[in-house]
């Protein structure tokens, strides 16, 4: 862990910040606006939603005020219009017109005033693909490049990486600003950006080691919980990929990993997500209670799952068996007391892996508090005090 100081110092800085806005609700101040309210980030269960919004926003309601009638759905005015274009499905030649034409040609906004984070995000989302408008782009993003804070970069990376627009020296720029304010860095942007990095084969062991720091001591304790598995799963092999081993991240992430964000997934994510995160696993030597989860996904839709991820499965579950008590997986094989309390109907309808991992030390496990079945004999009392030696 790498300058505690200033994970100190961060959070004194937010519950300050968290106390003066609670002394301004009791003295009758207004309450902060949305934008403030984010800015508040920590305090509120992790990160806002991590989707970009629309920037055609900035330059489209100039442009339908004189269209009329030209738009489906304009009989209700330039509003309903604005709201079908903006928010609406939009094709890839509308998007491209609209990037080439209005967006970079500098007709309404000049390219250096645009908000790079948000267009090239929107942009890469949306399909565009033109390699001049792209140019311009990045040109705008390298001249910018030092003076873009965190959420930007956040933004961006990913957003390049998917355009296949990474380059080197602009993402070690990018690096640079995420080391020196990283306790302003958010969960869900560095579970999307270090990845790209590992993708890259960019490595630098103190960026590593400060996304860890940023995500286990200067975020919310919950945020992996509202990140992607996908994402949880891309992080993991980031680490696994470089053998960084930080226990006290993979314990935040992996308290997010549990049957009912795995039963939530298709079957083309569960592959990949159980097959990334086994993987990983075995790589890091690190098999935490929700790696009978993983498991136990596996079997219980068994078509999901390919060659690999079965055989995969079957060497992480006998590493586990070697090192458990006579080779019992309590809630892989179900438990010899309550197999349902377990794993419940159809995959469980209730959530065991943070009642086990959140709500008892690590030393119990639910069958040691559940009923004891009248069968088993009693536990052993105690043995009595020793009496105090006479003086």
């Amino acid at each position: 862990m790498r300058r505690a100081g200033a994970l100190a110092a961060a959070v004194a800085a937010r519950r300050a910040g968290a106390v003066a806005a609670a002394e301004g609700a009791a003295a009758g101040w207004p309450a902060a606006s949305a934008p403030a309210q984010q800015a508040l980030r920590g305090l509120a269960g992790g990160p806002g939603p991590a989707i970009v919004p629309n920037p055609l926003q900035q330059i489209v309601p100039p442009i339908l005020k004189g269209i009329g009638g030209g738009l489906s759905g304009a009989k209700a005015g330039a509003a309903a219009a604005w709201e079908q274009v903006t928010s609406g499905p939009a094709t890839r030649g509308a998007i491209a017109y609209f990037a080439d034409k209005l967006l970079l040609s500098g007709t309404f906004v000049s390219p250096e005033d645009l908000d790079l984070a948000k267009w090239a995000a929107w942009l890469a989302g949306n399909g565009y693909t033109s390699k001049a408008g792209w140019d311009v782009l990045v040109a705008g993003i390298k001249a910018k490049a030092s003076s873009l804070g965190p959420a930007e970069i956040e933004t961006l990376g990913p957003a390049l990486h998917a355009v296949g627009r990474y380059d080197k020296e602009l993402f070690a720029t990018f690096a640079e600003t995420i080391k020196a304010r990283f306790t302003e860095c958010e969960t869900a942007g560095l579970a999307r950006l270090l990845p790209v990095y590992a993708a890259h084969d960019y490595f630098d062991a103190a960026l590593w080691d400060d996304v860890a720091d940023a995500i286990t001591y200067a975020n919310h304790y919950l945020a992996p919980g509202a990140v992607p598995l996908p994402d949880i799963a891309a992080l993991f092999a980031a680490y696994a990929k470089y053998e960084v081993d930080r226990g006290d991240l993979f314990v935040a992430l992996a308290r997010s990993i549990h049957e009912d964000r795995l039963r939530a997934l298709d079957d083309e994510g569960l592959k990949a997500v159980v097959g990334s995160l086994l993987g990983s696993f075995k790589a890091l030597g690190f098999y935490p209670d929700c790696t009978e989860a993983l498991l136990l996904a596996g079997r219980l839709r068994p078509g999901a799952m390919g060659p690999a991820e079965n055989a995969l499965a079957a060497e992480v579950e006998a590493e586990l068996r070697g090192h458990a008590a006579d080779s019992k997986l309590p809630w892989l094989d179900g438990g010899f007391k309550d197999p349902e309390h377990f794993h419940g109907k159809a995959f469980g309808a209730y959530n065991l892996w943070v009642t086990r991992d959140e709500l008892f030390p690590t030393y119990y496990r639910p069958s040691d508090v559940s009923p004891r079945p009248a069968s088993m004999a009693p536990p052993p009392e105690p043995p009595a005090a020793a009496p105090p030696a006479s003086s």
